[in-house]
C-alpha cells in the first residue's frame, strides 16, 4: 500500500508560488513575520496554513521594478535564500 502525501499534491511549479504543493488559493494566511519597503520594491514573509490539508507553509515574496515577482514556499523543517538572507521555518515560530 503506498504511503499517503500529508500535502495536497498539487504539482509544484504550476502556480506562481515555487515549491508549493497546496493550490495557492487555499491558503489562509496566520501570521505576517516580516515586511519591508524600499523604492520601487518591498518583501514579505507570512505563515499560511492550508484549509484543505490542513499543513503550515512560510511564504517569501520579494518584488522589486526591475525583476518583477518572486514568491518561494517552505514546509516546516525546509530552509530558502530569500533577499539576501538564508530564512527557516520551525513551527515554533507561530506560538511566538
Amino acid at each position: 500500500m503506498p504511503i499517503k502525501n500529508p500535502y495536497c499534491n498539487f504539482e509544484p511549479g504550476q502556480g506562481s508560488i515555487r515549491r508549493l504543493t497546496c493550490e495557492a488559493w487555499m491558503l489562509q494566511e496566520e501570521k505576517v513575520l516580516k515586511t519591508d519597503k524600499w523604492i520601487g520594491g518591498h518583501s514579505k514573509l507570512t505563515i499560511f496554513k492550508c484549509c484543505k490539508c490542513g499543513n503550515y507553509w512560510k511564504i517569501g515574496e520579494v518584488f522589486d521594478s526591475h525583476h518583477g515577482y518572486s514568491k518561494e514556499a517552505i514546509k516546516p523543517g525546509e530552509t530558502m535564500w530569500l533577499d539576501g538572507e538564508v530564512v527557516s521555518f520551525s513551527l515554533h515560530e507561530l506560538l511566538d
